[in-house]
């Protein structure tokens, strides 16, 4: 069923990608992205890089009528940390 003409995000692709040499969960990144106003739904993978082995990437759905900006996700991310 599309929803805003979008398929539902129904989960994250792998229940982990690998940064450097640690483990991330997605769902710390989704769980952080999905309390900003404006969002969804988000789901979070891990996409190859040559430096870190895999960095994250989310896909992000905007709640109709939104003013939600990539700008606004990148700093919510950065200014919450997440333990690895």
């Amino acid at each position: 069923m599309l929803r805003n003409n979008y398929p539902p995000a129904i989960s994250s692709w792998s229940d982990n990608y690998t940064f450097i040499q640690y483990q991330v969960a997605p769902r710390e990144l989704e769980d952080i992205i999905q309390d900003l106003p404006g969002v969804d739904s988000v789901v979070v993978v891990g996409v190859p890089d040559e430096e870190y082995q895999e960095l994250a990437k989310a896909f992000v759905i905007k709640q109709p009528g939104s003013s939600l900006t990539e700008d606004d996700v990148i700093k919510v991310v950065q200014g919450n940390p997440i333990e690895v």
